[in-house]
């Protein structure tokens, strides 16, 4: 026969279980009654005092990456970063809230790479129109308007006139998308080597757009992109070598473009 092992009852087992957790608990208790916190937060300051004056944490190098409008010394000055300055006493939360302030700085990542190194990554603005109102601005191809342009700043971009006539608040949806699409024009003029001058909005609604090589005024009315600047581009094939008589195309009409020509053919 097999003997039988007598186990402890269950209620035995939970409660020396639960004595033995309340015995740690209590002898825990016990240490932290009897240790001196001001001790433990004097090490802790000590400690700090250390990491933020040993010239171990100098930063000796500032690498900044993805500028191009903004200059590397601007950036500095702006961070207030030093050579020298303790890694510990780095902020890039702060540093960062500074270099947004900058009318080029779309998005900044500064951080720290111990024991001496800071790294500053930029991604600036690209202007791809100016929007004429009261002042100029550059804005984006999302439409955004995002700053002023100042004088010395490049302005050889196409021009986007005429939103005032349309009551546009400035970087609202509606204004944004409108200037979007302006853009987007403009674009594939490039892309066809046929860069504008001007896009004019017209009270009237749709878009006049001016060319640089050719001083034909451009009725684009609205929308369908593509196929009104494929079809230019064959009437301009067609009339190569006497654009000079071309007055104005009209590429409002759907499928096909309406000529004048000057009085004098």
């Amino acid at each position: 026969m097999k003997r039988r092992h007598k186990s402890k009852p269950w209620g035995k087992k939970v409660f020396t279980r639960i004595g033995s957790a309340t015995a740690v608990v209590l002898l825990v208790a016990a240490v932290l009654y009897h240790v001196d916190w001001s001790h433990v937060m004097g090490a802790k300051e000590r400690l700090e005092s250390i990491l933020h004056t040993h010239p171990y944490f100098s930063v000796k190098e500032i690498t900044i990456s993805g500028y191009q409008k903004v200059g590397g010394s601007e950036i500095v000055a702006i961070t207030g970063l030093r050579p020298g300055v303790n890694i510990w006493k780095v902020n890039p939360t702060r540093i960062e809230a500074k270099l947004n302030s900058h009318p080029w700085v779309r998005r900044e990542v500064v951080r720290r790479e111990f024991p001496r190194r800071v790294i500053i990554q930029i991604e600036e603005w690209e202007a791809k129109g100016i929007v004429v109102l009261e002042k100029l601005y550059y804005a984006n191809a999302e439409g955004f308007v995002f700053k002023e342009v100042e004088r010395g700043e490049r302005v050889n971009l196409p021009f986007i006139t005429g939103l005032g006539n349309e009551g546009f608040t400035l970087n609202s949806r509606q204004a944004r998308k409108r200037i979007a699409e302006a853009l987007t024009l403009s674009d594939l003029f490039a892309k066809s080597s046929m860069s504008v001058s001007e896009i004019r909005f017209r009270r009237e609604g749709g878009v006049i757009a001016y060319p640089v090589s050719h001083s034909i005024p451009l009725n684009m009315g609205w929308g369908d992109w593509t196929g009104k600047v494929q079809r230019l581009k064959r009437v301009l094939v067609e009339w190569k070598g006497r654009e000079h008589l071309l007055v104005s195309l009209d590429l409002s009409f759907r499928g096909q473009v309406v000529v004048k020509l000057s009085e004098r053919t």
